[in-house]
């Protein structure tokens, strides 16, 4: 019914390294704890940038061996990738989404300019 993610930084600045747990829904909502007190996930990723930590870099986030295919991927691969690794929840879905609509409407266009030529 629940996933629930832990993880531990390192806070070299004061000693007492962070904990961090989300805990996912079913319905896919989900909540976050910071060294278990509720928080928000824009307060969490502030806090990340603390410690200079860059979630949007894909070197910090990729292991060794993916690293190795991301650098032979094509740049729509690299942007699905980069989506499911750094987007939010829903990012992924709505760009494939957004892909289908795209599809359809250049189709209906094209639909509409041979209906006029004829």
């Amino acid at each position: 019914e629940k996933a629930t993610v832990e993880i531990e930084l390192l806070n070299a600045d004061n000693g007492a390294n962070w904990i961090i747990n989300r805990t996912i829904l079913r319905d896919n909502t989900s909540f976050w704890l910071l060294n278990g007190e509720k928080s928000t996930e824009e307060h969490i990723q502030r806090q990340i940038c603390k410690l200079h930590i860059q979630p949007g870099s894909l070197c910090q986030i990729l292991q060794p061996a993916q690293l190795d295919t991301f650098i032979t991927m094509n740049k729509y691969d690299v942007l699905e990738i980069t989506q499911k690794c750094v987007g939010s929840d829903d990012l992924y879905e709505l760009h494939k989404t957004l892909k289908v609509m795209r599809e359809k409407a250049l189709k209906y266009e094209e639909q509409s300019k041979q209906a006029q030529a004829e």
